[in-house]
């Protein structure tokens, strides 16, 4: 397909950007069809995200990295660094809520089947789960033994982590919507910014009361809806076909990786004195975001057209490989998408996926303060094991399938339908282990690394078919695709603060880990009998051959 995949270059060649070049990618976009003019290639960009003061003709010097992989890396920073900032307040709520409250029974006579009594000087002399009657009389403001300063229920601290998918599903297609139209790399720094200055405003917005926290939170959602679309049109846009689910996966990984390093920062700074602990979480992730959009700004570019510093060679491979058209001339086929079964499929099948990971994404922090008893510290760090794993088996299974259809040892829905059904599979029986583990905390620890991590196995699959079914429209498509996703994450918590009155009741958590099973069993079952891997016509540009 094209020239040779320029993957390394002479390190002391210097790219020219003269007429030849134009001439070049003029050819290309006529052989393509496109021979309005050779802008065709550039995507609609009229000028760089940050005014370009050298120009087109610009040459590199040293060792060249190819530009689309510059992009990428840029992208996985910027979306790690929004998933930290997403997953911080999970973390800093187990220590800005007091502990003696939220572990009341509603009932005062009520038992519960706890570990151990979170609040109490007294534990088991055998350490196994035991009974414990609860008297909510004995909390006052005069006597708050377990530190945190803020006095919100169970039902409030749920709503509070499901206000950012409030948010997040709502402006979801607009978000998709916005990508196809003015591009992905402008939506991304839009997302970047809007993410950082709501983190800054966050511990303002907690001590001036639950309503401005969760508030905040929707705005959070907000700002971060575009993520996943702008980085599907990337994506579609600066990779060939064939590096899809590679370039996907690595790109869907720094979610995963933004968890891990997210939760275990939370949990170190939210327990020091640094800035009064949480606070500095808040901080410190939301100044380094904003330095990252300025990066952005500078650096990236929407399409290869208009990169001044690409080099000759791999702006003539990508001219031939990626998709040419410009934004603002994309239609997007709403009926057709909408009464596309391979669509549903995905939604289907994502919001099952989400329901479960967002479930723990949101929770174990809560779960292991309060049913297993960890200190904020280790709570960090034991809640971001199971996403740096799930980041591990998403970039090594966006490989393996990629190996797997480039040398045509399967076919690509026959790929995406086995590593769906692995991860679906191994998820469950983690779940339905963690449902019995009772007050093992190790093995509770170990059952949570793999009912999270082998998500990111199936994630290669029904996700990264969302790039198979329609390339061309992948941020529409994703953005419909991640309200499902959003919308079963702002319900989640809803449901588990619902099942979970009382934090430390192990009945409660059981019930909640036998659910998420049920959910990705019937997920996997979707997939496999509803799932395709051929480009969809309603998805093709008009006039292109459809054989």
């Amino acid at each position: 397909m094209g020239s040779p995949d320029p993957i390394e270059e002479d390190c002391n060649h210097r790219p020219d950007h003269g007429p030849n070049n134009e001439t070049i990618s003029a050819r290309n976009a006529h052989d393509n069809g496109y021979d309005d003019d050779w802008h065709s290639i550039e995507l609609g960009e009229k000028k760089p995200l940050l005014g370009d003061k050298e120009g087109q003709g610009r040459k590199e010097g040293g060792c060249y990295v190819p530009k689309r992989y510059e992009l990428l890396f840029l992208a996985w920073l910027g979306t790690a660094m929004m998933f930290v900032m997403r997953i911080n307040v999970s973390v800093t709520m187990a220590v800005m809520t007091n502990a003696t409250f939220t572990t009341q029974a509603e009932d005062p006579n009520r038992t519960a089947k706890t570990c151990r009594s979170p609040n109490s000087t007294s534990e088991d002399e055998n350490g196994q789960a035991c009974s414990h009657s609860v008297d909510i009389a004995e909390v006052t403001l005069g006597w708050l033994p377990d530190g945190g300063e803020f006095l919100w229920s169970s039902h409030e601290q749920e709503l509070i982590l499901a206000g950012f998918f409030y948010g997040y599903a709502a402006a979801q297609i607009p978000g998709g919507w916005l990508t196809d139209k003015i591009g992905g790399t402008r939506v991304f720094g839009i997302s970047m910014f809007l993410s950082a200055a709501v983190s800054l405003l966050s511990p303002i917005a907690a001590k001036l009361g639950y309503s401005y926290f969760f508030a905040v939170r929707i705005l959070c959602g907000i700002g971060e809806a575009g993520t996943f679309p702008a980085l599907g049109s990337m994506v579609a846009r600066w990779f060939p076909p064939q590096d899809f689910s590679a370039a996907f996966s690595i790109a869907l990984s720094s979610a995963k990786f933004g968890t891990f390093i997210g939760t275990v920062l939370s949990g170190l700074i939210s327990g020091s004195d640094l800035l009064g602990g949480w606070p500095m979480t808040y901080y410190a992730f939301g100044g380094f975001s904003l330095v990252l959009v300025v990066v952005w700004m500078a650096r990236i570019y929407e399409t290869p057209g208009r990169h001044p510093r690409i080099s000759s060679k791999e702006k003539q491979y990508l001219s031939t490989t990626v998709i040419t058209e410009k934004t603002e001339k994309i239609s997007i086929p709403v009926v057709d998408m909408l009464t596309s079964i391979p669509v549903w499929t995905i939604i289907v099948t994502s919001f099952c996926g989400s329901w479960t990971n967002q479930a723990m994404f949101t929770n174990l922090p809560i779960y292991l303060k309060h049913v297993q008893g960890m200190d904020i510290e280790l709570i960090g760090i034991a809640a971001a094991i199971p996403f740096a794993v799930e980041s591990f088996f998403l970039v090594v299974g966006g490989m393996i399938s990629n190996k797997l259809i480039k040398r045509q040892v399967l076919g690509v829905i026959t790929t995406r339908k086995l590593v769906t059904f692995i991860g679906f599979a191994l998820s469950a029986l983690c779940f339905l282990l963690l449902a019995y583990v009772g007050c093992d905390t190790v093995l509770a620890v170990v059952f949570m690394i793999g009912a999270v991590g082998f998500n990111g196995i199936c994630t290669c699959g029904y996700y990264v078919n969302l790039m198979d079914i329609a390339p061309r429209l992948a941020g529409s498509l994703i953005g419909l695709v991640n309200s499902s996703s959003a919308f079963s994450g702002a319900i989640s918590p809803y449901v588990v603060g619902v099942l979970t009155p009382n934090q430390s009741d192990i009945t409660g958590w059981q019930t909640v880990f036998i659910i998420c099973c049920g959910i990705n069993s019937f997920a996997c079952l979707v997939f496999l009998v509803f799932g395709s891997g051929k480009e969809q016509k309603w998805a093709k540009q008009p006039g292109k051959d459809d054989s």
